[in-house]
């Protein structure tokens, strides 16, 4: 299940269709049911990857 833009979008929570729509979430006004959103990989760069390089360490002989 998505939140998706330009269509009526029900609650599985609740059944309402009231959202708050932030970057990558869509949360429900009443029950606070969050859906990711269809486009979230578009919005803003999509989901921010860190990558982290660990050196090793030349070990004492």
């Amino acid at each position: 299940m998505v939140y998706r833009d330009q269509e009526t979008n029900h609650c599985p929570g609740c059944g309402r269709s009231h959202w708050y729509i932030g970057r990558l979430s869509a949360e429900c006004a009443f029950c606070g049911t969050a859906l990711p959103l269809e486009n979230a990989a578009l919005v803003a760069g999509g989901q921010t990857i860190r990558t982290v390089r660990r050196y090793r360490f030349a070990e004492a002989a």
